[in-house]
């Protein structure tokens, strides 16, 4: 069943090893608006994503499954960037306060 009932959506695996769940998460984000969305954890660790267009969108699944595996490596960065600049993140806002 797809996110939002009958439907047509598109089932796309995802394996943890190669994106983490914020990831995930921040990809499916910014597809909210056209599509919904619905990510279950799978018997074997991964993660399958369901996208269902929303009544009044003007995208094709197609186009949108595109996106999403566009958004997991652009999402995947910003989280692997915001861990290797937490430290100088932390002593900018210590210094800002102090």
């Amino acid at each position: 069943m797809s996110p939002a009932g009958d439907i047509e959506a598109r089932r796309i695996e995802v394996d943890p090893r190669v994106y983490g769940q914020r990831a995930i998460l921040g990809a499916l984000y910014w597809l909210t608006d056209r599509a919904y969305v619905r990510l279950r954890a799978t018997a074997s660790d991964g993660f399958i994503v369901e996208i269902a267009l929303k009544p009044d969108s003007h995208s094709d699944l197609d186009s949108l499954a595109g996106e999403f595996h566009n958004r997991l490596l652009d999402e995947s960065l910003r989280v692997a960037i915001s861990e290797e600049t937490r430290g100088v993140r932390e002593l900018i806002f210590a210094k800002a306060f102090v």
